[in-house]
């Protein structure tokens, strides 16, 4: 099978979709963590909350009336809010200050509001080959145990 654009498929392809999320995004800080930092040698505990912040653009999906899942338990009453995020790859590459993709466990501040990070993955591979355009990510913003809690 030829390629339309021959080797550079996947570099035009990661401009659409930067130009995309540019066009549709907003302005989000990202809060990377740390984490050789944080963990206590002894214990292999988080000890001390230490993030590296930097801006980037982003579309985000995020409605709370129809992603919130509140629940009632012992410990009391806690709201979960869910959002899904999606990163440029070239964003990403120019914006971050490391070279390594986003994780699990960091947090991200967008529309006032900071959700952490449970779920990564590279998304949009076009036409099943294996390089992808970009990260989706997957946010949660709780009533306890909130995010900026540690970020501040």
């Amino acid at each position: 099978m030829k390629r339309i654009y021959g080797d550079r498929d996947i570099a035009y392809q990661r401009r659409i979709e930067r130009e995309r999320i540019a066009l549709t995004g907003v302005e989000a800080t990202y809060y990377r963590l740390e984490r050789s930092k944080n963990v206590d040698p002894l214990y292999n505990e988080p000890c001390v909350w230490d993030f590296t912040d930097f801006c980037l653009t982003v579309a985000i999906e995020y409605e709370p009336r129809d992603d919130r899942d509140p629940s009632v338990r012992e410990e009391g009453f806690e709201v979960m809010e869910d959002s899904r995020i999606q990163i440029s790859k070239l964003e990403w590459d120019e914006s971050a200050p490391v070279s390594t993709a986003p994780r699990e466990g960091d947090v991200i501040f967008v529309h006032g509001t900071y959700f952490d990070i449970v779920r990564m993955g590279a998304g949009g591979k076009v036409v099943d080959l294996p390089q992808f355009v970009g990260y989706k990510l997957e946010g949660k913003r709780r009533s306890k145990f909130n995010p900026e809690q540690r970020t501040a």
